[in-house]
C-alpha cells in the first residue's frame, strides 16, 4: 500500500508540472510581471500579490497627482506670462504704449520722418520728444497736443510773417524754438529746420566794417566754414590802421597786443550761430529763459548806482557756439 501511494503521488506531481496554464492564467501572469517591473520602487516588487497591487496603485496615483499638479501650475504660468512682440498674432495680444523719445522731422503737409510720403527736402519742422507719454488714448491726445500748438503758435507766426521783413522771417526760421512741458515734467521741443550754417552758405562774401563813427574801406577777403557757421577774415595791422578801421572797433578787441613782437595780422571770426542768437534774443524771437546759462560766468557790476548782472548764455540748438554776453539790469528790470 505505501509503495502504491508513493507512485500515485509522484504521478500527480508530474501531471501538475506538465499541466499547461490556461490562457486566462497566462495573461494574468504576464500582467503581474509587467505591473511589478513598472513599479518605481524595487521593494514594492517583492510584496505578495494583495499588497503589491494596493501599494502599486497608490504609488501610481501619487505620481499622477504630482504630474497633474505640475502640469496645471505650468499651464497657469504660461497663460499668465506676458511678453512684448511686434507680431500681433503672437498670442492674446493687447496694445502696449511706450514713451516716445527721439527727434523727428515733419513736413508742412503733415508727413513724419519714416513715412513713405515723407520728403526730406520738404521738412519744415523738427520735433524733439523726451519720454512723451499719455495714459489714455495716446494717439488722440498726441494729435490734440500738436493741433493746440499749431493753433496757438504756428498760425500766429505764419500770420506775422506776411508783415515782417525777410531778415525777421529768417531769424524765426533759424532761431525760433518752443518748449512745452508735458506729464512727468518732461520737456518737448519744437523748432524750424532753418540753421545759420545753411542760410549764410553763399557763393560770394563781401565783408565790411562800419559804424556811426565811419566806414572801414579795407578790402577784407573772407572764407566761410559751413560746418561751424563761421565767417573768417584776416587783415594786416598796417591796413587796419591805414583804412581807418580802428574807428569802428579797437584792434585790442580783435586780439591785438602792442607788446607782442612779430604780430602783424588780425584775425576776425564771426560765429553766425552766436550772432543770430543774440539778434533773435533782442528781438524777442528766442525766449530769454530758454537760453542755457554757463556755470561760473555770472558777474555783477555797479555803475552810477545801477547794478548789472553780466552772464554768458548759449543756444541749446547750436552746440559748440561761442557764448553770447547778456546784461541784466538788477536795479530796474524794466530796462532789460
Amino acid at each position: 500500500m505505501r509503495s502504491d501511494n508513493k507512485v500515485f503521488n509522484s504521478t500527480l506531481e508530474e501531471e501538475e508540472l506538465n499541466k499547461k496554464p490556461s490562457f486566462k492564467e497566462f495573461v494574468l501572469e504576464k500582467l503581474d510581471e509587467i505591473f511589478r517591473s513598472s513599479l518605481p520602487i524595487n521593494s514594492l516588487r517583492e510584496l505578495p500579490r494583495p499588497y503589491v497591487y494596493v501599494f502599486g496603485f497608490l504609488t501610481r496615483a501619487i505620481v499622477i497627482i504630482v504630474f497633474i499638479l505640475f502640469f496645471m501650475l505650468s499651464y497657469y504660468d504660461t497663460v499668465k506670462q506676458t511678453f512684448i512682440s511686434v507680431d500681433s498674432n503672437a498670442g492674446n495680444c493687447e496694445m502696449v504704449d511706450r514713451p516716445l523719445t527721439g527727434s523727428f522731422y515733419a513736413t508742412y503737409s503733415g508727413y513724419w520722418e519714416g513715412e513713405a510720403e515723407f520728403q526730406s527736402n520738404e521738412a519744415s519742422y523738427y520735433f524733439t520728444f523726451a519720454n512723451l507719454q499719455f495714459f489714455y488714448h495716446p494717439y488722440e491726445n498726441f494729435k490734440l497736443l500738436l493741433l493746440a500748438f499749431q493753433k496757438e503758435y504756428l498760425v500766429a507766426i505764419g500770420n506775422q510773417g506776411y508783415n515782417q521783413t525777410l531778415t525777421t522771417n529768417l531769424l524765426y526760421w533759424m532761431n525760433y524754438y518752443y518748449i512745452f512741458n508735458t506729464m512727468f515734467d518732461t520737456q518737448q521741443t519744437f523748432q524750424f529746420t532753418g540753421t545759420p550754417s545753411a542760410v549764410f552758405n553763399a557763393f560770394f562774401y563781401q565783408l565790411s566794417l562800419s559804424s556811426n563813427m565811419g566806414v572801414c574801406s579795407a578790402i577784407l577777403p573772407s572764407t566761410y566754414n559751413s560746418y561751424s557757421a563761421t565767417l573768417s577774415t584776416t587783415i594786416s595791422i598796417s591796413d587796419f590802421l591805414q583804412y581807418d578801421c580802428e574807428l569802428i572797433v579797437s584792434p585790442n578787441y580783435l586780439g591785438y597786443t602792442s607788446n607782442v613782437l612779430g604780430q602783424t595780422k588780425l584775425v576776425f571770426n564771426l560765429d553766425y550761430n552766436s550772432f543770430t542768437t543774440a539778434v533773435a534774443t533782442n528781438e524777442g524771437i528766442v525766449v530769454y529763459d530758454y537760453l542755457t546759462t554757463l556755470k561760473g560766468t555770472t558777474e555783477y557790476y555797479t555803475f552810477n548806482n545801477v547794478t548789472y548782472k553780466v552772464i554768458l548764455k548759449a543756444n541749446r540748438n547750436f552746440p559748440g557756439m561761442i557764448p553770447i554776453v547778456c546784461i541784466e539790469n538788477i536795479t530796474d528790470t524794466a530796462y532789460n
